[in-house]
């Protein structure tokens, strides 16, 4: 049994040995195999990302595609630019257009303070140590961090109205809420939310304040569900919903 198994072993070997060298000479007839590459690929792929990151979602669009959904025509027609003709129509289109905004503002706020914050980067300067939070052009939350001319991280404290810190300038960043928006603006978050979350918050929060409280339970689970994905992805934890008063 001991020859048996040093012989199956020896066969082993001469056959790794014969591929090796049949491969040895593959090598010296046809040359190494080239390397496949993936760097078109990928600077292709960075490139398409950096065009949707770019791009900001519509708030008309979201507008629309909620009153579509909830067969609002005549807002549906005022956010198309149509009703012209009707006067009648074309005002109780823009009523119901301004309502769905405002749903829309409110939507935004919220997965700002409880989803995905927004975060921005924004060159300062301090004044006697202290950054006026008037200065900034967002709605100030809260500071994520100071970094001064040389690069390095700076001390920074919250306090009334201000920043309190030893650098004289430097980027700070910080997370902000959201300006209200028209219907001709963009929402302040990029593509990696998308449009359907935000429909779908919207057309619960109509249905809510109609007291059609079933209908809104629908759309405010595949919202909160989406909300919680969107977070997960951002690199967040549980989506803290809240009930809609």
């Amino acid at each position: 049994r001991i020859a048996d198994g040093e012989e199956q072993r020896k066969a082993a070997r001469g056959k790794a040995r014969g591929e090796n060298l049949r491969g040895f000479d593959f090598l010296k007839k046809n040359g190494a195999p080239r390397k496949k590459n993936f760097s078109g690929k990928r600077e292709r792929g960075a490139a398409i990302k950096m065009k949707q990151e770019a791009e900001k979602m519509k708030v008309k669009d979201v507008v629309r595609a909620a009153a579509e959904t909830l067969r609002l025509t005549d807002a549906v027609n005022f956010c198309d630019g149509k009703n012209e003709s009707d006067a009648e129509k074309a005002a109780a289109g823009e009523a119901e257009a301004k309502k769905l905004l405002e749903f829309f503002n409110d939507t935004e706020t919220e997965l700002a303070v409880l989803a995905v914050p927004l975060i921005k980067d924004e060159k300062v300067t301090a004044v006697n140590g202290e950054i006026a939070l008037s200065a900034l052009s967002e709605n100030f939350v809260r500071a994520l961090r100071l970094t001064d001319k040389n690069g390095r991280r700076a001390a920074v404290a919250t306090g009334a109205g201000a920043l309190k810190t030893d650098a004289d300038e430097g980027i700070l960043r910080y997370a902000y809420l959201p300006a209200k928006k028209t219907l001709d603006g963009e929402s302040d978050f990029r593509c990696g939310v998308p449009e359907k979350l935000f429909v779908n918050g919207v057309v619960s929060r109509y249905y809510f304040d109609r007291q059609l409280f079933e209908e809104a339970a629908v759309y405010k689970k595949e919202y909160e569900a989406a909300a919680l994905c969107v977070r997960r992805l951002a690199g967040g934890g549980k989506f803290r919903a809240r009930r809609w008063r």
